[in-house]
């Protein structure tokens, strides 16, 4: 398989399975008219694919200039109801028992590498201690691109996993690529948070291995990630005597750190296996409310996309407006700037007319020169009177001026006598 076909698959995000507990507890979230950043944060941090989709939403937001600082800032943007509309329509109905038998063990896992990484910070004094948790839980991500895509070829890679070969490693071998590579892909576009892609990136990498200051989060996460195996996974006493060293070593993590958390560890999966015991077996009725909200939902988004259409069209003719204005305002400084020169001339001449006419200097006994000079001047004020107009305009119309061109409407505006 070639690397080009892998990433024709790289859109599946929206795709992505929630655990069938998330469903339900969107449901009820949504029924009891709780739906706000505050009480959808702890349903992200125990779903890996839920929280994927949120930051996946968060990150698509166009009119984003600056990356987010935080969690909680990043929710704030969240279009509540578009995010609701993709969660609630998840592909539950495919995914057989054992299917989600595999995504709730994927999912646990993940849940204790970012406790871990939690509780190495608390140790470490690490700065934020949300960030390591996210970069913990979502370390894996790329395994679950993965398998949607290719559902059958991993099923081959896992079958391989559990003879004890190095996953990336059966990865590559199958599918020329592996999902480090892959999960830091489908995530390149974000900025939120800033550790993440280092994190899905490089967390295989050996915690003997120097790491520059900066990639202090893969190395704690690679060690999360070996706690979790060890919870997990039965392990001879020599093998997790050898990783303990390794940790002192990578980490500088005091010794019987691991015998300190790992109470703490079994007490939160134990916390979590207790809220699922209220979840029902049969979600049959919930998918139908799911469905029901998701069709009132969309009837809400349809309308306040059409309103934000007209807005935007709104805003297109303002901008045109002004943008027209701008430029009359660029000519009509033109057109000042020479008519004014020539238009003084011309009063300037007609002025001296008058004057030599009651001096005597030129004869006008019928009138004729007197009165075309006041047409004249007239004319001349009325230019003045219209380059004055435009300069106070702030918006215009026009009119028809005869079949093949407008002018701009200045009878409201101005006084042109004579006319």
């Amino acid at each position: 398989m070639k690397k080009g076909e892998l990433n024709l698959k790289n859109d599946l995000i929206p795709n992505l399975p929630i655990l069938p507990q998330s469903l339900w507890n969107l449901v009820k979230l949504y029924q009891r008219k709780e739906l706000d950043c505050k009480k959808l944060k702890p349903l992200l941090f125990e779903d890996v694919c839920l929280c994927i989709k949120a930051l996946s939403e968060i990150n698509s937001v166009e009119d984003k200039k600056h990356p987010f600082g935080s969690f909680d800032q990043a929710l704030e943007s969240l279009d509540l109801d578009h995010f609701m509309i993709k969660s609630l329509s998840s592909p539950l109905h495919h995914l057989n028992s054992e299917e989600i038998i595999w995504l709730s063990q994927f999912n646990q896992r993940s849940l204790v590498t970012g406790l871990a990484c939690r509780f190495i910070g608390e140790e470490k004094g690490y700065p934020d201690l949300e960030e390591l948790y996210l970069c913990g839980f979502l370390h894996d991500s790329g395994i679950l691109f993965l398998k949607n895509s290719f559902p059958e070829e991993y099923s081959l890679v896992l079958e391989k996993k559990n003879n004890g070969e190095k996953l990336s490693k059966i990865e590559n071998e199958t599918l020329a690529t592996n999902h480090l590579e892959f999960g830091e892909e489908a995530i390149k576009n974000w900025s939120f948070p800033k550790n993440l892609k280092k994190a899905i990136g490089c967390h295989e990498t050996d915690v003997q291995t120097y790491f520059e200051a900066p990639d202090q989060v893969s190395r704690i996460v690679n060690v999360a990630e070996q706690i979790s195996e060890i919870l997990f996974v039965e392990a001879e006493h020599q093998a997790i005597d050898d990783l303990f060293r390794s940790w002192e070593n990578s980490l500088k993590l005091q010794s019987g750190f691991f015998d300190r958390i790992h109470s703490r560890l079994m007490e939160e999966i134990k916390n979590r296996a207790v809220q699922l015991q209220n979840v029902p077996e049969d979600l049959s009725e919930t998918v139908l409310q799911a469905h029901s909200i998701i069709s009132g939902l969309y009837q809400t988004c349809e309308e306040e996309t059409r309103e934000k259409f007209r807005g935007l069209a709104r805003k297109n003719e303002e901008e045109r407006k002004k943008a027209e204005l701008e430029s009359l305002k660029v000519i009509l400084a033109t057109f000042s700037h020479y008519i004014n020169n020539a238009t003084t001339s011309i009063m300037g001449r007609s002025q001296l007319i008058d004057i030599a006419i009651k001096k005597g200097e030129i004869k006008d006994e019928s009138g004729k020169i007197s009165n075309s000079m006041k047409i004249i001047q007239q004319g001349v004020e009325n230019i003045t009177a219209v380059l004055n107009g435009l300069k106070k305009l702030d918006s215009f119309k026009t009119v028809r001026y005869h079949e093949r061109s407008n002018i701009i409407d200045l009878r409201d505006k101005i006084e042109i006598k004579g006319l």
